[in-house]
């Protein structure tokens, strides 16, 4: 900065040292025409590098930079340099963008992001599929609009998002869906989905089992219990009847 400075004062202050010396030689009224005529210059120079800056910034990108001298050789310089390096990031975030929306649409799971008004900003193909939803129709629709059941409604705004929610999906009643939501950045959500269906008919088929085995044993128990409690309160046991009892606990078990 002091460099930069020392050489944006430098003419003014060398042109009012020669306007002294002419003070004396020349007479007041040509030191001071001197003077003024080199400030205009020098304005009117200043004032055409920067219309020259404002139509290379205004210019598509690529566009060569205007040829300079002194400052604003080194004005331009900067600029050039932070306009690639801004060039150059930008084209690593896009390109990281891409490869996260890649990944995201291969993904069997349903992703859908949120804004903070609770409107569509992305979708994944899957959650299209379980939603009945689209990501280039619906962007910018509020999702509660799109994915009418009350139930889900609810955990959108209950804001207690520690256990995910299970539904059946409203495009198709076979389909049952495991939903999660994940506030990130400003009020902003990440709603995760994925189909629990076959782990749903797993589970039931597990209860109707154990209901099933629970109940096949309770009618051979029940009968074994009643036939000992018989045993228990009988005074002198008849060989033939206990070998009749004998056999119908073992045809109950």
């Amino acid at each position: 900065m002091p460099g930069l400075w020392g050489r944006l004062l430098w003419p003014p202050i060398a042109a009012a040292l020669v306007a002294l010396v002419m003070w004396p030689l020349f007479g007041p009224v040509s030191a001071l025409l001197f003077f003024g005529g080199f400030l205009s210059l020098l304005w009117l120079r200043n004032a055409l590098r920067l219309n020259a800056l404002i139509l290379w910034l205004r210019s598509p990108p690529g566009t060569e930079v205007p040829e300079a001298s002194g400052v604003w050789d080194e004005v331009f310089s900067v600029l050039y340099q932070s306009g690639r390096l801004r060039s150059t990031r930008q084209h690593e975030l896009s390109a990281a963008l891409e490869r996260f929306q890649r990944a995201a649409e291969a993904m069997p799971d349903g992703i859908i992001m949120i804004n903070e008004a609770g409107q569509i900003d992305w979708c994944n193909p899957a959650a299209e599929n379980q939603f009945d939803i689209s990501n280039q129709r619906d962007q910018g629709q509020r999702l509660s609009y799109l994915v009418r059941q009350e139930q889900f409604t609810e955990y959108l705004v209950a804001n207690h998002y520690g256990e995910p929610l299970v539904m059946k999906s409203a495009r198709n009643a076979d389909l049952t869906l495991s939903i999660q939501l994940i506030p990130f950045g400003d009020r902003q959500k990440l709603l995760l989905s994925r189909d629990v269906t076959q782990l749903e008919r797993v589970e039931t088929m597990r209860r109707d089992f154990i209901a099933n085995v629970s109940h096949e044993l309770r009618t051979p128990l029940t009968v074994v219990g009643g036939f000992l409690e018989g045993f228990a309160d009988a005074g002198q046991i008849n060989m033939e009847q206990s070998r009749r009892h004998f056999q119908l606990m073992l045809d109950q078990t």
